[in-house]
């Protein structure tokens, strides 16, 4: 594993953001919103956008 670019360790943490990201996502498209826009800003966001998807309301149904 000495011939990997960066240290095993950031590739787990990544890993680990991109999962809590797509959780997010699960979340929030439960919730009625767009699991595509959610997906992208749990990506990005990870922890933040699990934790703004867990307290954020349901949408009203139309």
């Amino acid at each position: 594993m000495s011939n990997l670019p960066f240290n095993p360790t950031l590739y787990l943490l990544f890993n680990l953001h991109c999962l809590l990201g797509g959780m997010a996502a699960v979340v929030a498209a439960w919730k009625g919103y767009s699991l595509g826009r959610w997906l992208i800003w749990g990506l990005l966001g990870g922890t933040g956008a699990l934790i703004i998807s867990v307290v954020m309301p349901r949408q009203a149904k139309q």
